[in-house]
């Protein structure tokens, strides 16, 4: 009988593109971690959405990576440089990257996993991409990944993995608490918060539709917190003479490390396609989320994970207010 190798002692996950990418990755941290009970598990991630992810159960360690550094064969090399003295036994590459498919085999990483795709021959345990063939979620095709790393039989995959929570620090708790209190937002009393932006203008719903849904609600009696980044302050100062008074203006004013803290306070958050809708959800918070008819199936891939989701194509107003009303009581 040929002996079974030796679990890995040391395992590197990958994943360096944004926060929405990242999050599906967590039901295959949460198998790699039950697989490998022993291991200590390090995550190489984009550095600003390294927030997010400080502290995260399971997770030993975070390793910051910024696209600054160069894509090429000279960042491979400082990467290979830099991680071949950690040994670690396995790496994941969990989205195709020539520079992190190079830079695991200079670091001389015994089992080096990823899809057969962009330099795979650098790799030595690879899987067909075959995501534009099939309509699972994007969490899924991450599960199948990490099966690569090997425990005996495989095991059934779900269509759909269950939503894996994001834990919501203490600290960040109080500081929103203590910020909403400045807003003139009380202990406990309800809110909804509206993220308007999204980085693809063609899976934007438009602005003037979500004001609309600002005055509709605040008309309701609802208190309603603006968020999103400092790249979106141009725009909101343009806005801000459309919406009515009371209206929290958090554009630009909540750190990432403070984002799943707001969320999971508040009742509800309406979004575009975005980041903040995926944390929103793995913080159990109900989402809407509004989308052109046209990015259906895509959605159907990316959607945040869990059961408080719903999806909403080419909505009026009138339509978005009415399940708002619905699904804030979900979050009460």
């Amino acid at each position: 009988m040929t002996a079974q190798p030796a679990p890995p002692e040391r395992i590197l996950l990958i994943r360096t593109d944004r926060i929405g990418d990242l999050l599906m990755n967590l039901p295959a941290l949460a198998w790699v971690r039950a697989a490998f009970p022993a291991a200590e598990l390090t995550l190489l991630l984009q550095q600003p959405v390294r927030p997010l992810m400080e502290g995260y159960p399971g997770v030993d360690r975070l390793i910051g990576w910024s696209p600054d550094e160069g894509n090429n064969l000279g960042a491979a090399w400082r990467w290979g440089k830099r991680l071949r003295p950690e040994r670690f036994g396995a790496a994941v590459v969990l989205n195709p990257t020539r520079l992190f498919h190079a830079a695991c085999f200079l670091a001389g990483i015994p089992v080096r996993i990823g899809y057969h795709r962009k330099w795979s021959f650098l790799l030595n345990r690879t899987l067909e991409d075959t995501k534009a063939e099939r309509e699972l979620h994007e969490s899924r095709y991450n599960l199948e990944l990490v099966q690569l790393l090997g425990l005996g039989s495989p095991q059934p995959l779900p269509e759909a993995p269950a939503a894996v929570p994001l834990p919501v620090p203490p600290a960040a708790a109080a500081g929103i608490e203590s910020w909403l209190q400045q807003q003139g937002i009380n202990p406990g009393e309800p809110l909804i918060t509206i993220h308007p932006w999204t980085s693809n203008p063609e899976k934007s719903w438009p602005l003037e539709s979500f004001c609309e849904v600002v005055r509709r609600l605040s008309q309701e009696g609802k208190r309603i917190c603006l968020i999103g980044g400092t790249e979106n302050r141009p725009r909101m100062e343009s806005l801000e003479k459309e919406l009515p008074p009371g209206t929290i203006d958090g554009v630009g004013q909540v750190p990432l490390e403070r984002l799943g803290a707001l969320l999971k306070r508040s009742r509800l958050l309406i979004s575009n396609d975005s980041g903040p809708a995926h944390i929103a959800s793995a913080v159990g918070t109900p989402t809407i989320i509004v989308a052109p008819k046209t990015h259906e199936r895509l959605l159907k891939r990316w959607r945040p994970m869990g059961d408080l989701c719903r999806l909403l194509f080419d909505p009026s107003p009138e339509t978005v207010t009415a399940q708002a009303e619905t699904l804030a009581q979900c979050g009460s």
